[in-house]
């Protein structure tokens, strides 16, 4: 899925892909106009990654937080 530019001339994209019926991984990227490579997607947008793992698996979010502190 991917987003429209907004007012403030950020862009998203979030990729799923299953993973062999057990699970998913689920990927964020964000791009602000003016930014070095902004048509191309590299790089992740690991705090809204983060946010959907809280939405979901709140205990997993905490220990992933404890763990790059």
């Amino acid at each position: 899925m991917e987003t429209m530019q907004s007012a403030s001339g950020v862009r998203y994209r979030m990729e799923g892909i299953e993973i062999e019926g057990r699970g998913c991984r689920v990927t964020f990227f964000a791009f602000r106009r003016g930014d070095p490579e902004y048509d191309k997607w590299k790089f992740r947008d690991v705090h809204m990654e983060l946010e959907l793992v809280r939405q979901i698996e709140p205990e997993i979010a905490d220990r992933m937080d404890a763990a790059v502190k």
